[in-house]
């Protein structure tokens, strides 16, 4: 095999494979972190028109030591029904857009290492929570007119 025959093969082959693997880990991390079960139970209601958009936003899903940290990849938005969370696509391409309608979820302030942060828990596990940054939680519960709940004192 010539030179350039070499570093076509090379370059065809990283361009098959990266993307296979790309996607694989992706959906395990999805499924093992718990997004895939989310969508199941919070599946999205797109009619819900967006009253204010957070982009590029971070969350750790699950445990708080053992759990997926989505950092700078979430998108938050405030419906007047609830609040649509999403994945951007290149970290999620089959994670589908979840809908937490208001009386689905409570919020509860929670120290994360050295950064005050708050929980939205939805149910009695350790897993059935995402931990979000205080800063934006307080634009949440501004945004919905205190629907979210306040970050210092839960909801």
């Amino acid at each position: 095999m010539s030179e350039g025959a070499t570093i076509a093969f090379v370059i065809l082959t990283f361009a098959v494979v990266f993307p296979v693997f790309w996607i694989v880990v992706t959906t395990m991390i999805a499924e093992l972190g718990g997004w895939n079960a989310l969508q199941r139970r919070f599946t999205d209601q797109p009619d819900a028109q967006s009253i204010a958009r957070f982009r590029w936003r971070t969350g750790q899903l699950g445990h708080p030591l053992f759990g997926v940290s989505y950092s700078g990849v979430l998108t938050f938005e405030v419906c007047e029904p609830g609040v649509r969370i999403r994945v951007m696509k290149l970290f999620g391409l089959f994670s589908r857009p979840i809908f937490l309608p208001w009386d689905s979820f409570r919020t509860e302030p929670y120290q994360w290492f050295i950064w005050s942060a708050c929980k939205i828990v939805w149910g009695p596990d350790k897993r059935d929570a995402l931990i979000i940054y205080r800063r934006l939680a307080e634009d949440l519960a501004v945004a919905s007119d205190g629907r979210f709940g306040s970050p210092e004192q839960g909801r």
